[in-house]
């Protein structure tokens, strides 16, 4: 009997190996799969990193692109722009104007001074330029006018072309004046507002 026991034990002590390897290589198995499922998702990770970063440079590269464009239509425009304000001012400077009203040379001055002087109003603009201070200056000359008139104006231009702006205030008022304005006076010069060809 004992015999017979010990048999039986060693048939079960074989069917646990074989049990227990059993198990050992299915535990081996699920541990592969699930390594290679685990690299399969971190492989996905880093490919879903490098496709997001290939599209966020990709639009870096295409905003840079329309900006550089956008820059380039607005450079050249500005550049148009220049080019049209220096044919008209230099059609505006050979048009020979002769004997206008002198209302018309006051307000043609006080235009142009409201572009730099601080005042609480403002009625029209017109840029001071050396080609408009000469032809304007030139009108005066040749026209019909006061003596007066003709030395004070002759005198504000001249200043104006030597970059000279610290009286523009009172030359502001002396033809606001003349044209019987009522508001409007200047209180200072903004010399923020001095033509470029001016600041020294």
């Amino acid at each position: 009997m004992l015999k017979m026991l010990k048999k039986m034990n060693d048939k079960l002590s074989s069917r646990k190996g074989t049990i227990i390897c059993g198990v050992l290589v299915i535990i081996a198995i699920v541990g592969l799969m699930g390594q290679k499922v685990y690299m399969a998702k971190e492989d996905a990770k880093v490919a879903a990193i490098q496709v997001a970063k290939e599209e966020a440079e990709t639009k870096k590269a295409r905003d840079l692109y329309a900006k550089q464009k956008a820059d380039k239509e607005a450079q050249r425009l500005a550049d148009l722009k220049a080019i049209e304000d220096a044919e008209a001012a230099e059609v505006e400077s050979q048009i020979v104007r002769v004997n206008r009203p002198v209302e018309a040379i006051y307000k043609e001055i006080h235009i142009m001074a409201n572009t730099i002087v601080i005042a609480s109003n403002y009625n029209g603009y017109k840029k001071i330029t050396k080609e408009n201070i000469s032809a304007l200056s030139t009108e005066i000359q040749r026209g019909d006018y006061d003596a007066d008139v003709k030395t004070q104006l002759l005198a504000t231009l001249s200043r104006w072309n030597d970059g000279d702006f610290s009286q523009a205030d009172y030359e502001h008022d002396y033809v606001l004046k003349k044209l019987d304005g009522t508001y409007g006076w200047a209180t200072g010069v903004n010399t923020s507002k001095l033509p470029a060809w001016a600041i020294k």
